[in-house]
C-alpha cells in the first residue's frame, strides 16, 4: 500500500525574463572569466615570468659582451622587472581584442 501526500498548496507560480544579450555582454563576460579564472590567472603568471627572465637574459647577455658583466646584470633585472610589469596589462588587452574578433 502505498501512501500519498497532498499539501494544501497546488499553484504554480511561472516567471518570465525577456533580456537582450549584446556584444558588450559577451566580451563583459569573456573578461571577466579571464580575469578570474584560476587556469588563466597561471598561465599569465608563467608566461610574465618566463618571457621576463628570457627577455632580460638575453637582453643581459648582448650587453654583457660588450660592456662588461656589471652592465648585464643590470639590464637582466631592469628588463625583466619592465616586461614583468608590463605583461599582464599587455595580455589583457590582447584578450579584449581577442574576444572582440570571435563576438564580432
Amino acid at each position: 500500500m502505498s501512501e500519498t501526500r497532498t499539501t494544501g498548496w497546488k499553484c504554480a507560480i511561472m516567471i518570465t525574463v525577456s533580456c537582450q544579450v549584446t556584444k558588450a555582454d559577451v566580451l563583459a563576460f569573456a573578461c571577466q572569466y579571464y580575469a578570474e579564472s584560476p587556469t588563466i590567472r597561471r598561465q599569465v603568471r608563467n608566461t610574465t615570468i618566463m618571457t621576463s627572465l628570457t627577455t632580460g637574459a638575453l637582453t643581459g647577455f648582448i650587453i654583457g659582451k660588450g660592456s662588461g658583466f656589471t652592465a648585464g646584470v643590470v639590464m637582466f633585472f631592469l628588463i625583466g622587472i619592465a616586461i614583468a610589469a608590463m605583461f599582464p596589462s599587455y595580455y589583457r588587452s590582447y584578450m579584449s581584442r581577442s574576444a572582440e574578433k570571435i563576438y564580432a
